[in-house]
């Protein structure tokens, strides 16, 4: 570029997502759940005498977001990857009810503690966020060219919802697990109250209820 050599690398960053020259998001599930622990570990000695609900209120403030930041992108499909980022979760779990980390007597369950807290997954909370964005997507709520909108779905269906979209025949999982090919089917599959929708805000109490 201007008669200078560029040179190959890697990994780049880009606004805050590390992208590799594989596509592959491995690294930079390592690093969100790297700074989501270390967070939190931080959260745990600063604030383990104050009550649950302010603990509550700083997870979701300060430790959540990280694990969620562009995550309509790098959404895992592998379990390691969704276990790995899951545990994260249990364990601002343990911080918020203020469970030892160390073996409790009893012994507690600690999966048990997320739905007790009224917590969603948040695998399904990144299912949402997909959903929400191709919602604005498809409503021109975001800035993508029209060249990269979904193609309307070709045949009529007399099931579902008339905001269906043709589904794509990826062969190699890099194209497979992308956003498109993977939002897709879970779009398609939406109740016809949820994907027509008349606002973001409605399709959001809908998606809720729906979930």
């Amino acid at each position: 570029m201007d008669n200078e050599p560029l040179n190959s690398i890697d990994t780049y960053v880009y606004l805050g997502v590390m992208v590799n020259s594989r596509l592959r998001w491995n690294q930079l599930i390592d690093q969100i759940s790297a700074a989501a622990n270390c967070m939190l570990g931080f959260l745990r000695c600063t604030l383990y005498r104050c009550p649950q609900h302010l603990k509550e209120k700083t997870y979701k403030a300060i430790v959540r977001p990280k694990l969620e930041y562009c995550s309509s992108i790098w959404d895992p499909y592998q379990q390691k990857y969704i276990a790995k980022l899951e545990a994260t979760e249990r364990r601002a779990a343990r911080f918020v009810k203020n469970i030892p980390f160390r073996r409790s007597k009893p012994p507690v369950s600690v999966s048990a503690m997320v739905p007790d807290l009224g917590w969603e997954l948040l695998q399904t909370r990144r299912l949402h966020n997909i959903l929400t964005m191709m919602y604005k997507i498809t409503n021109g709520l975001v800035e993508v060219p029209q060249e990269y909108h979904p193609a309307p779905r070709l045949q009529n269906t007399t099931r579902g919802h008339t905001v269906q979209f043709q589904r794509f025949q990826p062969v190699v999982d890099t194209f497979k697990y992308a956003f498109l090919p993977r939002t897709i089917p879970a779009w398609n599959a939406l109740p016809q109250l949820v994907a027509e929708a008349d606002s973001l805000d409605t399709f959001n109490q809908h998606l809720s209820r729906h979930q």
